[in-house]
């Protein structure tokens, strides 16, 4: 397994990715819009990687974060690159974590591959699970409340950061990557004993974190704590 950093900017290094890659290179992996720094790959870039590297290996491309900002999915490559495999959830904007729902969009024929590596026929999610990811997918009105919400409770949090000299990044998702060289105190701990969780780090040796979103009243919240222990 070869790990390929992120760019200065925390987007994938598509270039890295590309020449890390030899004659024994099976699968490519990477995330779009990346987690945990919330970055998106500009659409013409990913899709000239994908042309390139889909042609001697598979590209498993998540895009759990795609549905937040209408983040343009590939999936209209899949007919084309066989060795293209899209990963979808719905443990975001349909809000169905505990459900443990997810698919693949790829080629027919990379779909029939794929199923010979089930146990069993039709294992994966539950009944239940099943008919909970038929109806979120009908319920139009409620992905969009949560993707209004999500976009006020971020902009709350990004004026707070703003306000306390705190580097972030624009993110696509529902977390926000910010860096706290400039704050005096241990942020994860701070929140944690003011009861709030949802703070942690990715990087080793690295001041940046990541903090997930929550309600609109739970980001006030949090830019309250910010600034009492500034």
């Amino acid at each position: 397994t070869k790990l390929v950093p992120l760019t200065s900017t925390k987007h994938n290094d598509l270039n890295g990715l590309k020449n890390a890659m030899d004659q024994e290179t099976k699968m490519v992996y990477l995330c779009n819009p990346n987690n945990p720094t919330g970055t998106v790959s500009p659409t013409s870039d990913l899709e000239n990687f994908i042309k390139k590297v889909a042609s001697t290996s598979i590209v498993l491309l998540d895009e759990a974060y795609t549905d937040y900002y209408d983040t343009p999915s590939m999936s209209k490559m899949i007919d084309a690159y066989p060795n293209l495999v899209i990963a979808k959830t719905f443990s975001k904007t349909f809000g169905m974590a505990g459900a443990r729902v997810g698919y693949v969009l790829a080629h027919p024929n990379t779909i029939k591959a794929l199923n010979e590596f089930q146990a069993w026929a039709n294992a994966g999610p539950s009944a239940v699970s099943m008919q909970g990811a038929l109806a979120a997918i009908k319920d139009k009105e409620f992905v969009t409340y949560c993707k209004q919400e999500n976009i006020k409770a971020k902009d709350i949090l990004y004026q707070g950061f703003d306000a306390l000299g705190i580097k972030h990044i624009k993110s696509f998702t529902s977390f926000v990557y910010f860096d706290t060289a400039t704050y005096k105190k241990d942020i994860p701990a701070l929140l944690l004993a003011n009861q709030i969780i949802g703070a942690r780090s990715f990087e080793e040796n690295s001041s940046w974190l990541r903090i997930s979103i929550g309600t609109v009243a739970e980001m006030e919240k949090v830019v309250a704590v910010l600034k009492l222990g500034a």
